[in-house]
C-alpha cells in the first residue's frame, strides 16, 4: 500500500522506534469503498468472523 502510494509510512525516533501509517489523499479516497465492504460484511458474514477495527478506522469508515 505504501508503494501504492495508498499509505505515507512514518518512522517516530523513540525508544523503541514506533512507525506509523497515514492514508495519504489518495488512501483517503478509498474510504467510501471500504465503507461499503464493511457494511456488506455486516449483512453477509457472520458476527464472530468478523475482526473488530481500531477505533480510529471505524469512525472513519463511519462517514
Amino acid at each position: 500500500l505504501e508503494a501504492e502510494g495508498v499509505l505515507q509510512r512514518r518512522v517516530i525516533p523513540s525508544s523503541p522506534v514506533r512507525v506509523e501509517y497515514h492514508p495519504t489523499e489518495k488512501g483517503t479516497a478509498l474510504l467510501p469503498v471500504l465503507g461499503a465492504v464493511a457494511r456488506w460484511a455486516e449483512v453477509w458474514i457472520e458476527p464472530e468472523t468478523v475482526p473488530v477495527a481500531d477505533e480510529r478506522f471505524a469512525k472513519e469508515l463511519a462517514q
